[in-house]
């Protein structure tokens, strides 16, 4: 434990004015409050306030910190990386990186990490109390570098690895929002013509004792149900969608529906490959970081999001604890593409695990960006034409009796 008992340092949150008369605030390690106050005396700041910031200490509960963006923890992540490279003490990184930084909240968390380092912590366990930024599996890969010597190398794959998780992160909104979004408007415009359109036009045939066409008769009977029950409606698909996602938090539910999604056609295939990629690319980081195997599949069996490959990565890991190769083991479980077991294979004859594991990642991250190219080139058109022919429905339902009354009256 990086705590030394007999030190009676103690961290401090303090306000303070410099010399422009500008605001300062940040943390700073003394023996007492009126040290602190001598320490900022010193550093040319004007204490205006001066705190025990006794929350901050790695075996709180609560952290100090809120929750920041996966975008501000890659980018600490990679400036960490880049000041410890170039030989910056810990302590001295922290503080330049917490200049450099605009944002109040990312700020705040860099200097209170910086004051528990300069208390004797390790950087792993000053992060500790941060665990709604910092996961286990970050904090499990610091701390193996910091066992290892490999700091810097470790927090540049720590970031590398966290800038591919956003760009595949972003990848996945970016194929499931706009399709949505354009879902959504065709579903509105088709619901306004039915609301708006539909019964204004129809209403000039109600004096009229003619028979209307079938098409137009169930525009007409859609029309009428819409503005009886249409709030009814969106109200029930609403409770649903809450009930959907309170149930999906039920293990024994989350399990039939995530077993579903690995059955469809495309959709399963995505799901199996992102799912394989994110544990392949997590157990290469933390293998290369000096992890043990048995230790990084337990770490990285959080990454995978699908309930079902997660029972998958279990029998694995009872495998591999009973003594089994990481491909045997693969070889037995049938959740994964044949290709992780390919690569798991010749990464333990070659003596290149952590290597071909990336490799495999590589490979299915850039299977899944042409899969969704693909699905979003059909997607968009698919989407129109079933607008169109929806439009071109109610259009030609108006336009029939119309065409029934000219050839009425060419009689």
């Amino acid at each position: 434990m990086g705590w030394n008992a007999g030190c009676a340092m103690q961290t401090f949150e303090y306000e303070a004015l410099d010399n422009q008369g500008r605001n300062r605030n940040g943390f700073i390690s003394a023996e007492s409050a009126q040290s602190a106050r001598d320490k900022l005396q010193e550093k040319q700041l004007l204490p205006v306030k001066v705190k025990t910031a006794t929350s901050e200490k790695p075996n709180s509960s609560r952290s100090l910190s809120s929750k920041l963006s996966h975008r501000d923890i890659t980018l600490f992540t990679r400036q960490m990386s880049t000041m410890v490279g170039a030989s910056a003490p810990i302590e001295e990184a922290l503080a330049t990186i917490a200049q450099q930084t605009e944002k109040p909240p990312l700020k705040k968390m860099i200097l209170a990490i910086r004051g528990s380092v300069a208390e004797g912590y390790t950087l792993s366990e000053a992060m500790a109390q941060h665990k709604k930024n910092f996961n286990q599996l970050y904090l499990a890969v610091v701390a193996a570098g910091e066992k290892s010597g490999a700091l810097p190398v470790v927090l540049e794959r720590l970031a590398d690895h966290q800038e591919r998780a956003n760009q595949i992160r972003s990848k996945i909104q970016t194929a499931l929002i706009y399709p949505a979004c354009l879902a959504v408007t065709a579903l509105l415009v088709i619901v306004a013509l039915l609301t708006f359109v539909v019964p204004k036009v129809v209403a000039q045939f109600e004096s009229i004792n003619q028979k209307l066409p079938f098409i137009t008769q169930l525009m007409i009977n859609l029309s009428e149900g819409l503005q009886a029950y249409g709030l009814f409606l969106a109200g029930a698909i609403l409770v649903l969608i809450v009930a959907f996602i309170r149930a999906y938090k039920v293990h024994s539910f989350r399990k039939v529906v995530d077993y579903f999604l690995l059955r469809l056609p495309i959709i399963g295939s995505v799901s199996r490959g992102l799912n394989a990629s994110r544990l392949a690319r997590t157990l290469a980081t933390l293998l290369s970081s000096g992890v043990p195997v048995l230790e990084g599949l337990k770490a990285s069996r959080k990454t995978v999001t699908n309930s079902v490959l997660q029972q998958t990565i279990d029998k694995i890991i009872t495998n591999v604890e009973m003594g089994s190769s990481l491909s045997a083991a693969l070889k037995t479980s049938k959740g994964f593409p044949p290709m992780v077991t390919y690569m798991t294979v010749a990464g333990e004859n070659s003596g290149q695990l952590d290597a071909m594991l990336d490799k495999a990642a590589s490979y299915m991250e850039n299977e899944f960006e042409s899969l969704i190219a693909v699905v979003l080139n059909l997607l968009e058109p698919a989407i129109i034409l079933l607008m169109g022919g929806v439009v071109a429905t109610i259009v030609l339902s108006i336009m029939l009796p119309i065409m029934q009354l000219n050839t009425l009256a060419g009689l």
